[in-house]
């Protein structure tokens, strides 16, 4: 049996780790599918709430940009339990720093949290700082509330 001297067998071995096996590539390459580490806008449908007579929906946002953001606003359709239109209004966030986190409420008046069943996410309307494009593609959505809340 031919068997390498000591030195020549760590020498070996430690080629072997340097050069990696097929596929750890890509486990280094920085690239990650981890969500908090991609660059995004996150926005969370966290609350429906009557509030003297009218539906408060509460959001919370998050600039995970690399800009600041001067002004936000989406154009959202409500949808009543019919599958019917309620309301088409925009939602404006206001500025936006980079990485920071804010909490908006909008009441709508006439409207019971009730007649809801879907908040559909209809366009961008305003995303200075970024460009629409951006705040449209880096768009993540999440929901606490029991009615559907997407694009």
């Amino acid at each position: 049996m031919f068997r390498l001297p000591v030195s020549m067998t760590a020498a070996f071995a430690a080629a072997m780790v340097l050069a990696g096996t097929p596929g750890m590539a890509a486990e280094n390459d920085g690239s990650t599918s981890d969500k908090a580490d991609r660059l995004s806008l996150q926005l969370e449908l966290n609350e429906l709430d009557t509030h003297e007579g009218a539906c408060r929906i509460t959001f919370v946002a998050r600039n995970g940009l690399t800009a600041d953001l001067s002004a936000l606003a989406y154009e959202m359709v409500l949808f009543g339990v019919d599958g019917g239109i309620e309301r088409m209004t925009k939602f404006a966030f206001g500025a936006m720093k980079q990485g920071k986190t804010i909490v908006r409420r909008f009441n709508m008046p006439g409207l019971g949290c009730e007649a809801i069943s879907r908040i559909l996410i209809n366009n961008v309307s305003a995303c200075e700082g970024a460009g629409q494009d951006v705040c449209e593609q880096s768009l993540e959505t999440s929901n606490r509330t029991d009615i559907e809340f997407g694009l």
